[in-house]
């Protein structure tokens, strides 16, 4: 597959993964303390990250019309991000 343009998906899942990388080296004593779990949670983040770019990939061998592409992308964030907010305003 010779697709490397930027598409919406790759690089918010671009920005994600690198945000949790400076969060977790600016922020490492306070996340390695009780047992270590908040290093634990980065790396589920990561996992997150890292499943956006896998998505990407998949959409795009799927999808060859780049503007179909990158609305679909899009719809797929705003599914993605309504779900974590509803999820975290509903659990506390």
């Amino acid at each position: 597959m010779k697709n490397s343009t930027w598409t919406v998906l790759n690089v918010t899942s671009g920005l994600f993964i690198t945000i949790i990388f400076f969060y977790t080296l600016i922020n490492y004593d306070e996340l390695s303390s009780s047992e270590g779990w908040g290093i634990v949670g980065m790396f589920g983040l990561l996992g997150l990250g890292l499943l956006g770019l896998f998505v990407d990939y998949v959409l795009r061998a799927l999808i060859r019309d780049r503007k179909r592409l990158n609305i679909v992308e899009i719809i797929t964030l705003i599914i993605f991000v309504g779900y974590i907010m509803l999820n975290s305003l509903t659990n506390n």
